[in-house]
């Protein structure tokens, strides 16, 4: 009996092998109890907390910011602008009303204020109307140039002595050209004023009104060579000048009647002159009243000085 004879030995695993399988059965544990609780309550893995709203923090502005830039705004752009034709000038817009005259005063559209005048309109038609009168003889009497003398006229209705006339108006300026055209050349002065009236004659025999030509101007100086009768100061410190120079004898006729050159001398010599010609009958005149037809656009707002 060999057995009784060697010490005995323990049975089962060794005591170190229990501490060491501690951590194992823990985790065993774990997983058990959460596949436990899965299983319980199936839909629990699937449910999702509420999110939490953020917290707005309020940035504090930067202290060292650079400054803003201002951009200018771009200019603005001219070429929406309506270009409008010559013509504009004989639109209603182009009217001003004056104190003490009927209705509307428009501005003359002549050429003798411009250096350099365009050419008037053709006019072709005959002349019916004293209006038509003024067009024919803007497009075929503004200028003459004979005899080596040049000046340049505009037509506008004005009231006379007795009534109403179609004024060529000459400026300060061109009237020497008209003394030497009286003195060196008053044969082709004289046709060229007759065949002026007889291109309006219908107009004037049908209307009644005389067809004459003067000096009409406004100048900033006391102008040399007028007499003191010619002038009128005006408030603003300009003078009016008028001088009349011709017209026709008669509204049924194309004869003239032309101041003489004795008469114009007299004139330049500040002698006051007066005479019962047509030329002086049928000649302008401007009242700054109601009887005005025309008055110069520097006179416009303006009365004589008392």
């Amino acid at each position: 009996m060999d057995s009784a004879h060697h010490p005995s030995h323990p049975r089962g695993l060794p005591p170190w092998t229990l501490w060491a399988a501690i951590p194992v059965i823990l985790a065993l544990g774990f997983v058990t109890g959460m596949a436990i609780a899965s299983y319980t309550n199936p839909a629990g893995s699937a449910t999702r907390e509420a999110p939490v709203a953020e917290e707005q923090v309020s940035v504090p502005p930067v202290q060292n910011a650079a400054p803003a830039v201002t951009v200018p705004a771009p200019p603005p752009d001219p070429s929406w602008r309506i270009v409008t034709s010559n013509n504009a000038a004989n639109s209603p817009s182009n009217v001003i009303s004056i104190p003490g005259l009927p209705g509307e005063t428009p501005l003359e559209d002549g050429n003798i204020h411009s250096a350099n005048p365009e050419p008037p309109p053709k006019f072709t038609g005959p002349a019916i109307t004293i209006d038509d009168a003024k067009k024919a003889l803007t497009s075929d009497f503004s200028s003459f140039a004979q005899g080596g003398a040049a000046f340049r006229v505009e037509y506008q209705k004005m009231t006379h002595t007795n009534g109403v006339a179609l004024v060529g108006l000459i400026r300060v300026a061109d009237y020497p050209a008209w003394e030497k055209a009286v003195r060196e050349a008053p044969g082709e002065l004289t046709k060229w004023l007759e065949d002026a009236a007889r291109r309006v004659q219908p107009a004037s025999s049908r209307e009644g009104f005389h067809i004459a030509w003067s000096v009409v101007d406004v100048v900033d100086g006391w102008p040399g060579g007028f007499a003191k009768n010619e002038l009128t100061l005006m408030d603003n410190g300009t003078y009016l000048v008028v001088r009349r120079l011709a017209s026709t004898v008669d509204h049924t006729k194309t004869e003239i009647s032309l101041r003489p050159l004795a008469s114009l001398q007299e004139s330049a010599a500040n002698k006051q002159v007066t005479s019962s010609d047509p030329w002086a009958t049928y000649g302008p005149v401007i009242r700054f009243d109601s009887t005005d037809l025309y008055r110069p656009i520097r006179t416009l707002g303006h009365l004589p000085m008392k």
